[in-house]
């Protein structure tokens, strides 16, 4: 799979709205959300998540930042620093899709599969998209999702829309 250069389909090509998008799990997802790992995953969905959207090209994110320390940063330095934090990590593109590993730090690329040898070497299952969040099986080789992570990230992108 790693000389595979598309990407698995998403619904974000039909009439859907963003936050009606749901991907079903496999069973991989369904193993590791019964798991004792289970509070781990959703909390690194849900920083993962706000990595991904946090001034994506196109989001509606304000002029500046505001954090919760009343810290501020334009919009500007959110994108610049978002480019840094999503390159990949072994030929530092920012151009092709990446993927951040759900598992540790990793951030690789699809279309040279670094983010694809990344999970196979270590034996990871889960990236997510970073241009949209949604969650790619590299065993099952097609998105997938579950109710508590469609909650975690609907919650966000409705807490992002309303600062």
């Amino acid at each position: 799979m790693s000389s595979r250069k598309s990407l698995p389909s998403t619904p974000e090509a039909t009439s859907l709205n963003r936050s009606q998008i749901t991907f079903s799990p496999c069973v991989h997802m369904t193993k590791v959300l019964s798991s004792h790992a289970r509070d781990t995953v959703l909390r690194s969905y849900g920083l993962a998540i706000r990595v991904s959207l946090l001034a994506s090209p196109g989001s509606a994110t304000p002029e500046r930042f505001v954090s919760k320390d009343g810290s501020s940063l334009p919009h500007s330095r959110l994108i610049k620093l978002r480019a840094k934090i999503l390159k990949c990590k072994e030929c530092s593109s920012s151009l092709s899709p990446s993927f951040m590993c759900l598992q540790c730090s990793y951030v690789g690329c699809w279309k040279k599969g670094h983010a694809h040898a990344h999970a196979k070497h270590d034996g990871h299952v889960f990236g997510i998209d970073a241009a949209r969040g949604h969650i790619l099986c590299f065993r099952c080789g097609d998105y997938v999702g579950d109710p508590s992570l469609e909650e975690i990230r609907i919650k966000i992108i409705r807490s992002m829309k309303c600062k």
